[in-house]
């Protein structure tokens, strides 16, 4: 009899544990997502300020800007 209770009380605490656990693996993985959010749009940003020079008619040479990307291909990468 004391042995179960014993056994229940082990398992509620191993359980409160898996949780916290869970519930901090959750959150890091926020975290790591607003960070590739971030360097993505570093990278956008940086590209976009990046010119091109394209050879353009009669030899002479035409200037363009990247245009930057709208979405995030990170947005839904981590799904919990």
């Amino acid at each position: 009899m004391i042995a179960d209770v014993i056994v229940e009380a082990t398992m509620a605490e191993i359980e409160r544990k898996i949780n916290l656990s869970m519930k901090a693996v959750e959150e890091r993985v926020h975290e790591i997502t607003a960070l590739k959010e971030q360097i993505y749009t570093r990278k956008t940003a940086e590209l976009s300020q990046t010119l091109i020079v394209k050879a353009g008619e009669k030899g002479k040479n035409v200037v363009q800007e990247n245009q930057p990307q709208q979405k995030s291909p990170f947005a839904a990468s981590f799904l919990v």
